[in-house]
């Protein structure tokens, strides 16, 4: 169901800017890894087809998460490795107006060990990590 609910906000985004985007070639949307967040700059650096580029930030930025509006400062990486996807929505300046921001991961266990699966903004799996399963007194309890 939570994965309706996020479609569904994502379509209507995409059509809401669909006019802006598709209306002044210097307009565009753009998917890409969030690594670091300069508020007082209003600038965000994003690996984007395994470029890192620097995107400007319009003042009253709006970043969603889940349909829900969160500060710009919820975008932090997850740890030094895992960052947090964006859909970037630039206005007829070239300057992000609108983010939706996402970082979906499930575990599941299985004979062998629990998985984690992470997945990309758009719900396909991108990773997988396997875990041992811990035995009690394994740890050194």
């Amino acid at each position: 169901m939570r994965s309706v609910y996020f479609m569904f906000f994502l379509i209507l985004a995409v059509l809401s800017f669909s006019n802006l985007a598709y209306s002044n070639d210097s307009a565009e949307i753009l998917h890409g890894e969030i690594i670091e967040i300069f508020v007082e700059q209003n600038e965000i650096r994003v690996l984007i087809d395994d470029k890192i580029e620097i995107l400007l930030l319009e003042a009253g930025v709006q970043v969603y998460r889940k349909g829900r509006l969160v500060a710009l400062e919820s975008m932090r990486p997850i740890t030094d490795e895992r960052y947090q996807e964006g859909l970037f929505f630039f206005n007829e300046l070239g300057k992000v107006e609108l983010i939706i921001v996402d970082y979906t991961i499930k575990e599941f266990s299985t004979p062998s060990g629990n998985l984690l699966i992470y997945y990309d903004i758009y719900g396909r799996i991108k990773d997988v990590e396997k875990f041992p399963f811990f035995q009690e007194g394994s740890v050194g309890f």
